[in-house]
């Protein structure tokens, strides 16, 4: 089991907001059309050149390609908006995967924040039900930044105040990926409780050593009844 590596201290405070870079799906619907407009073309190019047409058919397929490729793409960013940017929401922000990226010596990173995002989920409803902006979604979001930094320290040897930061690179880049302004108040309330889960996990860390995953848990739920976390319902 992983020791906690010296003394460990995250202030509760805020973080500062900045606007979002991106919007999500543009970048992977691009990335996918384009993809997907090559393999056509490229398919179409070897047919021709099989059937001895090449010359002939060569351009027109490539233009055709690309046009299949911006036709999907427009069209994947036409249907997420559609649909209230469920897309956008289940597909990595392109800040998410710059934090993976310069993470690659940790290739469990990936996996290991989805099973925490969903495992945060589960037990948010568990203690509070569903419903957005309200106390579950404030543990939702306090407790799966410490989880995800617990994991680290406890299943991979990753120290402390490392683990700590690259969760909070990666709570701050899925908030950046949404479309909603810098000051957005639900995405201040949820970058605030990420930052207060985390200070709660650096707690118990200097304290005790590592915690069990249900002692963060119960610790994350006093966060909520002392009214450490913010909600806007």
């Amino acid at each position: 089991m992983a020791q906690a590596q010296g003394a460990v201290h995250e202030p509760a405070a805020e973080p500062t907001a900045q606007a979002p870079k991106y919007q999500l799906p543009w970048v992977p619907s691009i990335i996918a059309g384009a993809a997907g407009g090559a393999l056509l073309a490229g398919g179409a190019l070897l047919g021709a050149r099989l059937l001895g047409r090449l010359p002939q058919l060569g351009l027109p397929l490539i233009a055709l390609g690309a046009a299949a490729g911006a036709i999907g793409a427009a069209a994947t960013v036409a249907f997420d908006r559609s649909t209230g940017n469920r897309l956008a929401q289940k597909l990595p922000g392109v800040d998410e995967v710059l934090v993976l990226a310069r993470n690659l010596d940790k290739p469990w990173l990936g996996p290991l924040a989805q099973d925490v995002h969903h495992d945060a989920l589960r037990v948010s409803i568990e203690q509070f039900g569903r419903g957005d902006d309200g106390e579950g979604d404030a543990y939702r979001h306090a407790y799966g930044s410490a989880l995800l930094a617990l994991r680290m320290v406890r299943d991979h040897d990753v120290p402390a105040a490392a683990a700590l930061r690259i969760a909070e690179e990666i709570g701050v880049a899925h908030e950046d990926k949404s479309s909603a302004p810098a000051d957005d108040p639900s995405r201040r309330m949820d970058l605030h409780n990420n930052a207060a889960g985390r200070s709660a996990l650096a707690e118990l860390l200097d304290g005790s050593g590592v915690p069990s995953e249900p002692q963060l848990a119960e610790r994350i739920v006093s966060l909520v009844h002392a009214g450490t976390l913010i909600t806007l319902d």
